[in-house]
């Protein structure tokens, strides 16, 4: 396999994941917006999924500034930190109200 064939096969499969991805997050933003909850969603996780994500945009930026390759892997890495940050808006939008804590607590009744 030739070099040029080798990288055109890699840049499709990364151009492919970002249809994967976007087809991942069509489930959850349709259940986010449909019962416009978010009570059972760690957004803990997806913030570390957007560092993650930061992170690589970066190493593709730095490629690209570097050895001038590596579009694809910094389009793909705009596009799905696009989609987590819009994830993380809606999970935030559609967290429940906490509830209030009673300023005092009844005590517990002990018997003498």
């Amino acid at each position: 396999m030739s070099f040029e064939v080798l990288v055109s096969t890699a840049d499709l499969c990364q151009s492919a994941t970002l249809f994967i991805s976007f087809s991942a997050y069509l489930p959850q933003w349709k259940k986010l917006l449909e019962t416009r909850s978010s009570k059972n969603i760690s957004l803990n996780s997806w913030f570390l999924w957007l560092v993650s994500s930061v992170l690589s945009l970066f190493y593709a930026l730095v490629q690209i500034s570097v050895y001038g390759t590596g579009v694809v892997l910094a389009v793909t890495s705009i596009m799905t930190t696009a989609f987590l940050c819009f994830t993380i808006i809606l999970v935030y939008r559609f967290r429940p109200e906490t509830e209030e804590v009673p300023a005092t607590l009844p005590l517990a009744q002990t018997s003498v």
